[in-house]
């Protein structure tokens, strides 16, 4: 159980560090997110190391949305995505980081 903790806790870390676009984990290892909006109903972010794999901030669930309780989730061929604006930070009631350009 211990691994399954470890996991939880990289994730919880991550999604209340997204003040940064650079993200502290493992000791010092930094991974670069990308802020990005999938389908038009869910604002998430793309480290480099997992780029099929996009961890969730916000799902709109009336718009078929992505709950972030429930992990990241993958990115095929079929999903549009899109680099975040500020705008869908306001859209998503999601506070915008302030390194956000």
């Amino acid at each position: 159980m211990k691994i399954g903790h470890d996991l939880l806790m990289q994730s919880l870390f991550a999604q209340t560090k997204l003040g940064c676009k650079q993200i502290s984990r493992n000791k010092g290892t930094i991974m670069a997110v990308k802020y990005v909006v999938k389908d038009e109903h869910t604002l998430g972010y793309i480290n480099d190391e997992y780029p099929g794999l996009m961890g969730v901030l916000f799902g709109s669930r009336l718009k078929g949305g992505h709950d972030w309780l429930n992990g990241p989730v993958h990115i095929t061929s079929d999903t549009q995505v899109r680099s975040a604006t500020k705008e869908d930070f306001e859209t998503f009631r999601v506070v915008m980081p302030s390194d956000f350009t």
